[in-house]
């Protein structure tokens, strides 16, 4: 977190019940020019594979609408 910024609310349905979502996570060497300066860290990206859908019924953590993140429970060749 950075200095300032506020901590975002966490709510979940159940302790027992905490989805379980998949990341792709993709690094490469890093890269540093002839003096020794680090040029590029390797760090490419990190995606999760979730849909956002707004939530059909309110509840007491959210209103009705809320987008929502769902985890895709079949990863297939078309989502990646």
């Amino acid at each position: 977190m950075v200095p300032g910024e506020e901590h975002p609310m966490r709510t979940c349905k159940s302790k027992n019940y905490i989805p379980k979502i998949m990341i792709l996570t993709i690094l490469a060497r890093p890269r540093f020019d002839s003096d020794g300066n680090c040029i590029f860290d390797g760090k490419i990206g990190c995606f999760a594979f979730v849909t956002y859908e707004p939530a059909k019924r309110s509840s007491v953590n959210r209103p009705a609408g809320t987008m929502e993140m769902k985890p895709i429970e079949s990863i297939t060749k078309e989502v990646i």
